[in-house]
């Protein structure tokens, strides 16, 4: 929008940023994202290996500093909230169980260092 203000729209991230000044940024948005994986669950009606995935949206205000232009913190902070969870046959074709999540906080400090190269 200007030298203050920038809207981020790189699926599946969408944040609204406000220059503070260089060195500083906050943004506010969200991430929508997916976990899936691979599980060896121990019950006798179940096969031996099972397919768990989940879909969530993730609400999140950041704050990041550029020490460097290689080197920056970032503190992110949101929540979590579980669109739906499953547990299918490893093949996905099969559905054995919904599972429900609770929504829960989170707090995220990352420091993050580039490599230059030439």
């Amino acid at each position: 929008f200007n030298d203050k203000w920038q809207l981020s729209l790189v699926m599946p991230q969408c944040h609204v940023q406000y220059n503070i000044s260089q060195k500083d940024k906050l943004m506010l948005g969200t991430t929508i994202g997916g976990e899936h994986y691979y599980i060896r669950p121990k019950h006798a009606e179940l096969p031996s290996t099972c397919m768990y995935s989940r879909s969530y949206v993730r609400p999140e205000l950041v704050y990041e500093h550029s020490f460097t232009p290689l080197m920056r913190c970032s503190v992110r902070c949101g929540s979590v909230f579980y669109i739906n969870g499953r547990l299918n046959s490893d093949s996905g074709n099969r559905k054995y169980v919904e599972i429900e999540h609770d929504a829960s906080a989170f707090v995220q400090v990352a420091f993050s260092y580039g490599l230059k190269l030439f």
